[in-house]
């Protein structure tokens, strides 16, 4: 059956197609073959009343997700290539290198200063990278409580490291 319908379809198919995303877009003979590779894994196929449209459908989706996800990686490049590269290891003094230390230090002990729940709760979200549903799972707060303890902790965090910079000078 499976045959037939190739048969039948495919070159219809991959008209319709080019006609939709364009005569040179790569990906069109894989997506139709992917969706009649679906279309055969049905349960029962024989309750597809349009195989042809079902198909066309499928075939047109899978293209779409690929553009997607093309479009998604081209951003990322794009966002990679304008950001401000790291500074290379022999444009850093050995002042700069000190004083991100010392930041450093002073971060981590204004997390270790934070009231136990909320420290957990950061960690736990920020550090082990836990979405709020898993640590209400774990800890049994709601989501909202959660939240609210985070966006605490990390407000009291940034008021620390401000008023630190203030203090210093820097």
């Amino acid at each position: 059956m499976m045959d037939s319908l190739h048969r039948r379809y495919h070159a219809d198919l991959l008209k319709a197609l080019r006609r939709r995303f364009g005569v040179d877009h790569d990906g069109l003979e894989d997506a139709i073959q992917t969706a009649f590779l679906r279309f055969g894994g049905l349960p029962d196929r024989r309750s597809v009343g349009n195989p042809r449209a079902f198909l066309l459908v499928m075939a047109r989706n899978l293209v779409l997700n690929q553009m997607r996800h093309a479009a998604v990686a081209q951003r990322t490049l794009d966002q990679e290539a304008q950001a401000p590269l790291l500074p290379i290891l022999e444009e850093r003094t050995p002042e700069s290198v000190l004083l991100e230390r010392e930041r450093h230090r002073r971060l981590n002990q204004a997390i270790l200063d934070l009231p136990e729940e909320e420290r957990s709760l950061l960690v736990m979200s920020r550090i082990e990278g836990m979405t709020y549903d898993e640590i209400s799972k774990r800890t049994g707060r709601s989501q909202a409580d959660i939240s609210r303890r985070i966006s605490r902790a990390l407000s009291t965090l940034k008021a620390r490291m401000t008023a630190e910079l203030d203090r210093s000078g820097r």
